[in-house]
Order: structure tokens, then sequence, then C-alpha cells
């Protein structure tokens, strides 16, 4: 078998796991699986005369970053207002700031 083909195979058999877990959290609130875990998060607009405000709470999405964790691996959120990319100045596989941060 092609490597292409073992990978492939290996990424349908994670997307069919992840979807057999998903419809099972679905059905019961109080499953888990091994890649899917059911977790809380809120967000509510807050309407003014001036225009609308977001709260929100994701904090149960964040999780720690394990020393064998790859470099790439974000570990948390970024939560940014618009574009991650150009609006970080340290990523999580650069040991240096790209530039100050600005303020």
């Amino acid at each position: 078998m092609a490597e292409a083909e073992v990978v492939r195979v290996f990424i349908e058999r994670v997307l069919g796991q992840i979807a057999t877990q998903s419809d099972l959290i679905k059905k019961d609130n109080l499953a888990e699986g091994s890649v899917i875990e059911a977790v809380t998060v809120w967000g509510e607009e807050k309407k003014s005369e001036g225009g609308s405000t977001w709260s929100y709470s994701v904090d149960s999405l964040r999780c720690a970053v394990g020393a064998d964790d790859p470099p790439e691996y974000w570990g948390e959120l970024i939560e940014t207002p618009t574009n991650p990319v150009s609006h970080l100045s340290r990523f999580p596989w650069m040991p240096n700031e790209v530039c100050a941060p600005q303020r």
C-alpha cells in the first residue's frame, strides 16, 4: 500500500471515530469518547444603542501543553480580534518574538 493510501485510511478511521463519538455524545451528554470530549462554552451578545459587544467563556477548551507535545502545538486558543498570524508577536514554534507587541 502506498504511503498516501495509508494516510488516507488512517484519516478516514479517525474521522469515523469522531463521527461515532459525536453521535454518542449528542444522544447522551454524559458520554465520553477517546477523541471527543464534551465541554461547556457560552457566548452572550449585549446590545446597546451604540452597537453590541460579546461576552464569552471558552476556558473549558483550553488545555495544558505537555513536554511531549510537538512544538507546533498551540496548547490554547488564541484570542485576537482578527487574524492571529498578523496580530501575534510570538508563535509556539519560535523561541523569540517576531516583533515587539503593539500596545
